[in-house]
This record gives structure tokens, C-alpha cells and sequence, in this order.
């Protein structure tokens, strides 16, 4: 008689069958999952970690205040620009006046071209003028700010800093005979590229000029980011070193997008360093205040009346000069506060240049890499 109870559950026994039945197709998808899913979804969450990343050093994802004033600096009237030293003992009237103009690659073959407006300084101001150059915009700053500099000019993505870091007091502009000043971003493209609009640049590479330009890279990304562009998600970039760079290369077919300044690409065409029949142009911005021309906060209020006027009063007729600025014939009174409004916006909305200095380029060569700036 077996001694087990007639209400027992019946008893299985042990079956390898049963087990190879369930395990297999477990291991079938296991090997699946880990095979295909698995590393598309790492790949995917990896890409987008990198996007975000990307975004964060190239555009202000998040909300803050505007850039302002550094705080050793006062502003009584409002104009957003730096007071004079209450201080006579702190006002400054070197005997020699160091001037520049915008720091760029080409800075040093290009200084010759201001002679004749350091002549025209030294005469009206009875200072000995000086004229340096400087490869880089954050050595013109560091130049500015520790008293190296006094005269100068910087490029429109580089003025907010400049006024808000040393001190700089942006007088005037280059602008035409009728008083009419400013330039657009032109988004440009090979004359053969079957890119038509924004929105083709999508799986392109976009060559933006140098991190502190207005027009080679703020406004660029800033328009772009309006059209739904985002960086790395939607297009790749490098960086040229400057205008010129991209409007040749862009003539070759070597570079697929460009965003350029329109008054240094008008004056490659007139120099016939490109023809208009090279490329076209598929979006051009509103109208931007070009580089701006002044000098550094601390100057004595004399000293500095007399910087003015010679600014606003000098004539652009030298023919070396006339190479810098081929449609103006004068220097016009700008004012930062009105004028550098939308720079200002722009530059809340992208990252200024010490902030993106350390984006990693794709696709980019040391020589890519430079942060020389350009003019515009």
C-alpha cells in the first residue's frame, strides 16, 4: 500500500527537456536584446548626453540674467557703459596713446593700414600714437584691461565683453557718406549646393568663423536656433578662423554652409578674391551695428573728449585704409545701449566666447581650431 495520501498534488520529476524548452528561447532573446536593443539604446542615450552637452556650451539653455558691468565699475547715467574714475588721482594721460584694431590672424600685415588715422590722432590729441596688433581677441582684452591698450576696435560679438570686462567705451562705427551704418549675416552656400534653405542645412556642416564673431557665429547659431536648428542634433559644425577663410572656401565647393559678415563679403567681391557667381546666399539676417571704435574707461574726461573728436571727425580717404572699410567713408557716433541691443539679446541667448572655449569641434583640424577672431 504506498503510504502517500490520495489528496496529495501529484509529484513531477525533474525534466532537463522542460528546462532546455524555456531556457533557450529565453537565451535567444536575451542575446537579442543585448545584440540589437541594448547597444542602440546606449548609443542613443549617449548621443544624447553629447547633444546636451553641446547645447549648454553653445546656447544658454538655461534662463539668467543679462550679461552686465563688472562690478568695479559704476555707471551713474545708465548708458550700460563704464564711468570715468570719480578720482582725478585714478584718470589716465599717457604720453603715448597704444592703439589697435580688431585682433585677427592678419593683424600684424594689416596694421600699416592705420597710419594715417594715428597720424591724425597724434595731431589732434599731441600724444605720440602707437599702433600694435594682437592675434586674438582675449589678448586684446587682457591688453585693455591691464592698461596696455588705450585706442582700439573690437568686432560687434566681442564689444558687450569688452565693455563689460575692461572698461571699454565704443565711441563710433564705420558708416557711409548719408550716415547709414550696419551690415547682415549672410548664410552662404556653394553656387552648385542643392542647399536651398535653413532647413536643408539639416545633416550638414555648417564653418562658422570664430567664437566671439557676431555675425560668423552668435547670429548664426541664434538664427539657426529659431528655425528649429540645433547643433549636433541637427547639423555639425567647424570653425574657419575668420571671414575671408570661409567666403574662398566656400568658392571652391570646400565647405558646404557658411554665415559671413555682407559688408567682408562685398569687399572680397570688389577685391576679386571671389565672384558673387560662387555661391549663394540663403538667408540674410537684419541689420547689425558693425565693429565699434573707442577707447578704455579711465582715460582723463580731456583726453578723452579730444578721442572723439578725432574719431568722428577723421575722413576715411587713405587708399590702405579704404581696404578695411570699402563703403565707408567716416566714422559715425554709435551708441551701445540702443544700437547693441539685439548684439545684447544674442549674446544672452549664446554662449559669449570664454564660455564656448571648450566646445569639442567635430570633424575639425588643429588649424580649425583657432581662436582667432573675425571682423564681424
Amino acid at each position: 500500500m504506498s503510504s502517500a495520501s490520495p489528496n496529495s498534488p501529484p509529484q513531477h520529476s525533474f525534466s532537463v527537456a522542460r528546462v532546455l524548452l524555456l531556457a533557450i528561447p529565453l537565451g535567444i532573446l536575451c542575446g537579442w536584446l543585448m545584440k540589437s536593443y541594448w547597444p542602440q539604446r546606449i548609443e542613443a542615450q549617449t548621443r544624447s548626453d553629447s547633444e546636451n552637452i553641446v547645447l549648454k556650451q553653445m546656447l544658454n539653455t538655461e534662463s539668467g540674467p543679462m550679461s552686465k558691468l563688472d562690478d568695479r565699475f559704476t555707471d551713474a547715467d545708465g548708458d550700460l557703459i563704464a564711468d570715468p574714475p570719480k578720482d582725478a588721482a585714478q584718470q589716465i594721460s599717457p604720453d603715448t596713446l597704444i592703439f589697435s584694431y580688431i585682433a585677427n590672424p592678419n593683424a600684424d600685415s594689416e596694421r600699416g593700414r592705420w597710419q594715417s588715422f594715428a597720424d591724425y590722432l597724434s595731431k589732434k590729441t599731441g600724444k605720440k600714437v602707437e599702433i600694435v596688433s594682437f592675434k586674438t581677441i582675449p589678448d586684446q582684452l587682457a591688453a585693455l584691461k591691464n592698461g596696455k591698450l588705450h585706442v582700439t576696435g573690437f568686432n560687434t560679438g566681442a564689444v558687450e565683453a569688452a565693455v563689460n570686462t575692461c572698461g571699454f567705451v565704443p565711441v563710433c562705427v564705420p558708416g557711409r557718406e548719408d550716415g547709414t551704418f550696419g551690415y547682415q549675416m549672410k548664410m552662404i552656400v556653394p553656387a552648385k549646393s542643392e542647399i536651398k534653405t535653413l532647413s536643408d542645412l539639416k545633416t550638414h556642416t555648417i564653418a562658422f568663423t570664430d567664437r566671439s564673431s557676431n555675425s560668423g557665429y552668435k547670429a548664426a547659431v541664434f538664427i539657426l536656433k529659431e528655425e528649429g536648428l540645433l547643433p549636433e542634433r541637427d547639423y555639425s559644425w567647424r570653425f574657419s578662423t575668420d571671414h575671408l577663410e570661409s567666403i574662398k572656401k566656400i568658392g571652391i565647393g570646400e565647405y558646404e554652409a557658411a554665415p559671413v559678415a555682407s559688408d567682408l563679403l562685398q569687399g572680397a567681391i570688389t577685391r576679386k578674391e571671389v565672384s558673387d557667381a560662387d555661391f549663394r546666399v540663403i538667408k540674410e539676417s537684419e541689420r547689425f551695428p558693425p565693429a565699434a571704435l573707442g577707447y578704455v574707461y579711465n582715460l582723463s574726461p580731456a583726453l578723452a573728449a579730444e578721442i572723439r573728436a578725432a574719431f568722428l571727425n577723421f575722413q576715411i580717404t587713405d587708399a590702405e585704409l579704404k581696404k578695411q572699410f570699402t563703403d565707408s567713408t567716416h566714422f559715425v557716433p554709435v551708441s551701445f545701449k540702443n544700437d547693441f541691443d539685439l548684439i545684447r539679446r544674442i549674446d544672452d541667448a549664446v554662449k559669449s566666447a570664454p564660455d564656448a572655449s571648450t566646445i569639442n569641434e567635430p570633424d575639425s583640424s588643429p588649424d580649425d581650431a583657432s581662436s582667432a577672431p573675425a571682423a564681424g
